[in-house]
This record gives C-alpha cells, structure tokens and sequence, in this order.
C-alpha cells in the first residue's frame, strides 16, 4: 500500500496529466495535419514538446520565451555531453559504494562532488568520476568558488579558459594535483 506521501504524489501526477491532456487537447486541434506530421518527427520528449510549442500560433512575446527556453535546454544538453554525460544520485551511490542516496547529496551539497539540477532533477556530471572514484580534485574546484553555481562550474570545466591553454578544464583535473591545482586557480575568477 502506498504511504500518504506517495499517494498525494501519485495524485498529483494524475492531475497534472489530465491537465497536460486537456491543454495539449486544445494545442493540437489547433494545428494542421501538416504541422503534426513535423512534430511527429520529434526524437524525444523534450523535443516534440519544442515542436508542439514552436509551431503553434502564440505571440511574439510567447515565442521569444519559447525560443530562449529552447536554447537554455539545448546549451544545458550540449554542456552534459562535453561532461560525458551525467548520473542520477542513484547510479552515483552505486558507482562510489555509498550507503545511502542522501550521502551523495550530502557530498554534493558539502562542495565534494559537482551536481546540477535540470527540471528538478539533480546530475551529477560524469567527468568527476573514473574507475569507480570520484576525482578529488573537483573538491578543489568547488572550493575555489562556493558561490558559484553548478551550472557556472561546468560551463567553466566545459569551456575552459584562456589562461589555461588549448586544454579543457577536464582534461587538465585528470592530469595530476599540479594541473588541478591551476584550474582551481582560474575557478577563483568564477566568483569576482
């Protein structure tokens, strides 16, 4: 049986898909055969809900907020892929042998391991861990700009800087405490 908990979760997930039903009920018979042949194109979730929104007659103002909604989920898509990806604090627990989901949290919240949250849901960057340990250098990183948000954080290991060379910011973690050390060190610029 179901904890009160879940059950009022449940409950909501029923409302919001009927609500969900009944506005996309309402988009679609606005739109041609045409366009819904587009849409159908769509490869996953994210993007068929871009496609239903990006064809459908809204206003100027409703479509730039669209557009710029769009391009913040693509560059957030684009930044997890040049971090090879992302874990759920599930898969991190397994993969690092904690006890329990709330450690890995803890570790995250604490600066120890670097996580990002996307649509309410918290990733933890792939990069950070190599054959079943997370890299203590991302410590150093976190450390060096605890103001700074995850998203800023990897924007930086993703895009680098020009400081630092050629080299990414995630390469160089892996190359040794000296390179961690100025990477780091660059980090610091994150919170001026």
């Amino acid at each position: 049986m179901a904890s009160a908990t879940q059950k009022s979760a449940n409950e909501l997930d029923h409302l919001l898909i009927q609500r969900l039903e009944t506005g996309m009920g309402k988009v679609l018979g606005r739109l041609s055969a045409e366009k819904k042949r587009k849409i159908l194109k769509s490869a996953d979730t994210p993007e068929l809900l871009y496609s239903i929104l990006k064809l459908m007659p809204v206003s100027i103002e409703d479509a730039e907020k669209v557009e710029d909604a769009a391009n913040a989920v693509r560059f957030r898509q684009r930044m997890l892929k040049a971090a090879g990806g992302a874990l759920k604090a599930e898969d991190v627990r397994q993969l690092l042998g904690y006890k329990s989901v709330q450690a890995v949290y803890k570790a995250a919240n604490n600066r120890r391991m670097l996580v990002v949250e996307d649509g309410g849901v918290k990733l933890f960057p792939k990069f950070q861990f190599a054959g079943g340990v997370l890299n203590p250098a991302i410590a150093d990183v976190l450390g060096a700009a605890p103001n700074t948000s995850g998203w800023a954080i990897l924007q930086f290991l993703v895009s680098g800087d020009e400081g630092l060379g050629k080299a990414s910011p995630i390469a160089l973690l892996r190359k040794g405490p000296a390179e961690a050390e100025r990477v780091a060190r660059f980090a610091r610029a994150l919170e001026a």
